[in-house]
């Protein structure tokens, strides 16, 4: 259950990928400032072990 959110997100990357030619500008950006946050949850995570 730990890593829904990551695998999640490696779905998405790939439909990005897949159709990168459809998604505006505000979507791709949403989706990034989420990767990013998540990353950043995941260190913070790391460095308080």
């Amino acid at each position: 259950m730990k890593n829904i959110h990551l695998d999640l997100y490696k779905g998405m990357i790939k439909e990005i990928i897949y159709n990168i030619e459809e998604i505006n500008e505000y979507g791709l950006s949403c989706f990034l400032y989420g990767l990013y946050s998540l990353i950043d949850k995941k260190k913070k995570e790391l460095l308080l072990l």
